[in-house]
């Protein structure tokens, strides 16, 4: 054990063993990590430290319940925000906020806390930072997390879930987005000066999302009237439209048509998205 202690301090003493240490390289104890997504008109970035568990017991002991935690080690957990996010009807402006938590055995308390920058929960709590706060269950996980994991996982264009695992324990933090907004106000930006691809766009968007597909097939007609040159992806929209809005005698003619076109460029993947609507229709 002194030939060990000797050894390494010999390591760290010397600068050539640590240039050496450095060139090797080795995983430090907890690794940065940074997660970067974007979903519709949403850009989200998360930063944090992932410590491992390294033989302890994390929840209850490491972490104790009932007291706030930093979620993760080293600088703060950063989550940042290009558009507005909502949690649990919480609207959070965007921009970047620190991730805590007060971990409980049948609960735990989420705080997104306006002071980014820092180490450790402040000294000075103040509530006023809170920009949003809420309560989730945990459960226990079907593996071992032996570092600390933060995913986003279950992206739609409404919003995404958080998931933060570390031993046997996850929770899931929803997170709603405010896509909508962002999308209606974008959509009527440009049809002050759209053209056909832009009116598709928006009717790509509005039969997907299903807000008022009405709407979506008088901009996928335009699209149709303002395009120079037409192609099946046109009349999947319009298709879709139709037989979102039980036009069945439209919604067939239009398939078989787009059915021909992407017959004609040779596409699977067209072929199969009008085979969809056909069998729909069938039902």
């Amino acid at each position: 054990m002194i030939k060990q202690i000797i050894f390494l301090s010999i390591l760290v003493m010397n600068p050539l063993c640590q240039q050496a240490l450095a060139q090797i390289g080795s995983l430090t104890l907890s690794p940065f990590q940074r997660i970067h997504q974007k979903i519709a008109k949403t850009e989200i970035e998360v930063e944090y430290c992932r410590p491992g568990i390294r033989g302890r017991t994390i929840f209850g002991d490491l972490v104790p319940y009932n007291k706030r935690w930093r979620t993760g080690a080293n600088k703060n957990t950063k989550f940042t925000f290009s558009k507005d996010v909502v949690l649990d009807g919480q609207t959070i402006k965007a921009g970047s906020y620190v991730l805590f938590t007060k971990p409980n055995i049948d609960a735990w308390d989420v705080y997104i806390y306006d002071q980014v920058g820092e180490y450790g929960i402040p000294e000075d709590w103040m509530a006023d930072k809170i920009v949003a706060q809420t309560k989730v269950v945990p459960r226990p996980t079907h593996r071992l997390f032996n570092s600390l994991t933060i995913t986003l996982s279950d992206l739609t264009n409404d919003g995404f879930d958080v998931i933060l695992a570390w031993e046997n324990t996850e929770i899931t933090i929803p997170i709603a987005l405010t896509t909508k907004k962002e999308m209606t106000r974008t959509i009527s930006d440009v049809l002050n000066g759209p053209d056909a691809e832009d009116y598709y766009l928006a009717a790509q968007y509005g039969v997907e999302s299903g807000d008022d597909v009405e709407q979506a097939l008088e901009w996928i007609d335009t699209s149709i009237k303002l395009a120079d040159e037409l192609t099946w992806w046109e009349y999947w929209i319009k298709a879709k439209c139709h037989l979102k809005l039980n036009q069945k005698a439209m919604a067939r003619e239009v398939a078989m048509e787009g059915m021909k076109m992407a017959k004609e460029v040779n596409t699977a993947y067209g072929q199969n998205e009008f085979k969809l609507i056909l069998d729909a229709l069938e039902e």
